[in-house]
């Protein structure tokens, strides 16, 4: 009997920690597959000379961005603010900053995780890839960080 019991005690064991150790690997919701990460872009210094400001009262925030950067700001009539920064060179767009402000009823992860859903679909923004993301506060209110590239696909307008 005390064979038995061992046994079965040897194989619960087993399981509980072939278990544990399975989930310790499981990606989160907002991760995307294992990929080799590209190496982070070098950091540009932009004399303060050449930056201009950006200013949102509303949402108690502000920031400078470079003066050859193009500002582009949208307000739907939901509320939703989309403030868009963009670099063009030899009239191809090469960078981009956007700041989104809206009223949502799900919370900033699951919106956040939609929002990915979105940008991966290829027709939406071929190659994306997700460098980096992390959770900020931006004016006091919580924020997500990501840091994406994709292949822009000029639809005869650079607005």
């Amino acid at each position: 009997m005390k064979k038995i019991t061992f046994c079965f005690i040897t194989i619960v064991l087993i399981l509980t920690l072939g278990g544990i150790g399975l989930t310790q690997d499981l990606p989160s919701l907002t991760e995307s597959s294992p990929a080799p990460s590209p190496a982070p872009p070098t950091p540009v210094t932009v004399p303060s000379s050449n930056l201009l400001p950006y200013s949102n009262p509303t949402h108690g925030f502000s920031f400078n961005y470079p003066s050859n950067w193009k500002q582009n700001t949208e307000v739907d009539g939901t509320g939703f603010l989309k403030t868009r920064f963009n670099l063009y060179e030899g009239g191809n767009m090469v960078a981009l900053f956007s700041v989104f402000t809206n009223q949502v009823e799900s919370s900033l992860s699951q919106w956040a995780i939609t929002q990915e859903e979105i940008m991966m679909n290829p027709q939406e923004m071929p190659g994306y890839k997700k460098i980096s993301e992390e959770t900020i506060s931006l004016g006091g209110l919580p924020a997500i960080k990501r840091l994406y590239t994709y292949n822009f696909v000029d639809s005869g307008s650079n607005s």
